[in-house]
């Protein structure tokens, strides 16, 4: 089987190239060769050796990114939620390619952003799901046969997080999230108004039926969503084309294998090496530009909001952990629909006890944390020295928590005094929403001042007399 690597690092680099992708080529020259160094390692039990070269760890070599990208999946299937997932994807018209070729760095920013707020105006609808919306972006700018296509893939879950921020909210259906054909003219709009603001010479340049025509924007279901981080994560920290793919190599052409889009059948596309090379390079991307971002409550900066998607799922918000509308299961292959009923009420006896038995553990600790955090030493109890501030971003996480917990543990917030919950952290009675009852059992709201026997009704029409 060819090698990419070898096959770059003895290929001539052309006159006419980018300055990044020569610092790309440059790199994987010099990877795993003794330019770069290496490492002697010794076994412990034969006091064997053995000496590796270093790595160059660019984006664009094919030897690197093993580990990163091994890591990188671990990190998103283990955030993965017991809902249904989706896998939306924005692509750009051909008409717009030139400009994206000629300010990569501008254009991708442009891209994510303006597509990461389609999502997120268009879920806001209440009619559609009336939910902020929590997802991962991974940026590709090559099609199937390496040529330029800029697109940007989504991994977005069936639900999101309420306006309020304390409920979980599904999806409607099984099999669709959002209308394609409003998030493609909502994208198209933005993009429209971003490129005529920021760059009014290159919006002048692209015809005015581009602003007019259908954008493509697709949306297919994904399962759990493993899948769909396994075939992202590919190409997370390498660039266009892997090893497997190629089926010859050498220094007149270039032969590897795609899959047709319209087909789905396996074909072969042969290359000369200065194209193969030039369609190759035009994917590397700036320098310092991120090709995965996270959007909404997955941002890194939402560490609280995501805390609290979990405890609501927990918490069983919406429909229970594992369990989505209409009595069909989230989590793995979709089979024969469940008692959606049964199923709920376990897994919310199963999310209770164990949430009330994790904080009658964790709360008094955390309250102790909080309290000495804030320099309230006479809270922490006798004898304790005052931590040091706690920052904000952990202050509020604490505080997210610790309001959340009696609901975890089986109770519930309210104003009366009606119905009460004991919070398993200092023992106080919390009150539920209830509303009030008199002696008769009748509902405060629902008592209504009625007339005596054979009078008209009170504020209502008269019945009209004949003469």
């Amino acid at each position: 089987m060819p090698v990419l690597a070898d096959w770059l690092a003895r290929v001539r680099v052309p006159e006419r190239c980018a300055p990044r992708a020569r610092r790309a080529l440059a790199a994987i020259r010099r990877c795993r060769t003794p330019a770069l160094g290496g490492h002697v390692y010794r076994c412990t039990d034969c006091a064997g050796t053995d000496f590796a070269y270093h790595s160059c760890h660019h984006r664009a070599c094919p030897r690197c990114g093993g580990e990163r990208t091994a890591a990188w999946t671990a990190q998103q299937e283990a955030r993965l939620l017991p809902v249904p997932y989706f896998l939306v994807t924005f692509t750009v018209p051909e008409e717009l390619r030139a400009v994206f070729a000629a300010e990569p760095a501008l254009m991708h920013d442009r891209l994510f952003r303006e597509s990461a707020a389609t999502l997120q105006q268009v879920a806001a609808e209440r009619r559609l799901l009336g939910a902020e919306l929590g997802f991962v972006g991974v940026l590709h700018t090559w099609g199937r046969q390496l040529q330029h296509h800029p697109h940007v893939h989504y991994i977005v879950p069936g639900g999101g997080l309420s306006p309020d921020g304390k409920k979980w909210l599904n999806a409607r259906q099984r099999d669709w999230l959002l209308p394609v054909a409003k998030l493609a003219a909502v994208f198209r709009g933005r993009m429209e108004a971003v490129l005529r603001a920021s760059a009014p010479a290159r919006h002048a340049s692209i015809p005015a039926g581009t602003w007019r025509s259908r954008w493509v924007v697709h949306c297919q279901p994904a399962g759990s969503g493993e899948a769909v981080v396994r075939y992202l994560a590919r190409y997370v920290s390498r660039t266009a084309i892997s090893d497997e793919r190629l089926v010859a190599a050498d220094d007149e052409r270039v032969v590897f294998n795609y899959t047709d889009t319209k087909t789905q059948q396996r074909r072969q596309c042969t290359l000369g090496a200065e194209e193969f090379l030039r369609r190759y390079l035009q994917h590397v991307p700036p320098a310092g530009q991120h090709r995965v971002r996270y959007f909404g409550w997955l941002h890194p900066a939402a560490q609280g909001r995501r805390m609290t998607v979990d405890v609501a799922r927990q918490r069983g918000d919406g429909n229970a952990a594992g369990v989505g509308p209409k009595g069909w299961p989230v989590a793995g292959a979709l089979g024969a629909p469940t008692d959606t009923n049964a199923a709920a009420k376990a897994d919310r006896a199963r999310g209770t006890a164990a949430g009330g038995a994790a904080l009658a553990l964790a709360l008094p600790a955390l309250r102790t944390v909080h309290a000495r955090a804030r320099g309230h030493a006479a809270a922490a109890g006798p004898g304790a020295a005052p931590l040091p501030a706690m920052s904000i971003k952990i202050r509020n996480q604490l505080i997210i928590l610790l309001r959340l917990a009696p609901r975890v543990a089986g109770g519930s917030l309210g104003r009366d005094g009606r119905k009460t919950a004991r919070d398993p952290g200092d023992g106080r009675r919390i009150p539920s929403r209830r509303a009030k009852t008199d002696a008769t059992g009748t509902r405060a709201r629902a008592r209504r001042r009625m007339p005596p026997s054979g009078a008209p009704p009170v504020g209502g029409w008269r019945p009209i007399q004949n003469a």
